[in-house]
């Protein structure tokens, strides 16, 4: 059985690249810029799934070409507004995302901004 044909749009911490290749067909974004509209139009057509991070654009127009290949858009990051998520459904598509990855260093960040405000911290810089 042939491996399923995976595309990350951007570049990932090595270890995850590697971890891919071998379970997958893996193609990279090697430029690891932002992929338009019409990039992602094609990969949704040639790939199985796609590896997506919040700067690819996802919106309803992308998935309006009809017919896709691809299953699952697998976003990683916690959020996934970038993605209509309807238009993706309706072509068929799984999306995932990486929930609670940011719990603690949200907190973290939160609270040194709390501390930085009631000590004015950020007018000594």
């Amino acid at each position: 059985m042939s491996k399923s044909k995976i595309l990350f749009s951007r570049k990932l911490p090595a270890a995850v690249e590697e971890y891919a290749r071998q379970k997958f067909d893996v193609t990279l974004n090697e430029n690891d810029a932002p992929m338009d509209r019409p990039a992602m139009q094609k990969a949704l057509k040639t790939y199985d799934g796609i590896v997506v991070t919040v700067t690819d654009d996802l919106q309803a127009e992308t998935f309006s070409q009809g017919p896709v290949r691809c299953r699952i858009l697998a976003n990683f990051g916690v959020g996934f507004s970038h993605i209509d998520i309807s238009a993706a459904r309706k072509s068929g598509l799984t999306i995932t995302n990486t929930p609670n990855v940011l719990d603690d260093c949200t907190a973290d960040l939160a609270m040194t901004l709390l501390m930085m405000t009631a000590r004015r911290t950020g007018e000594g810089e």
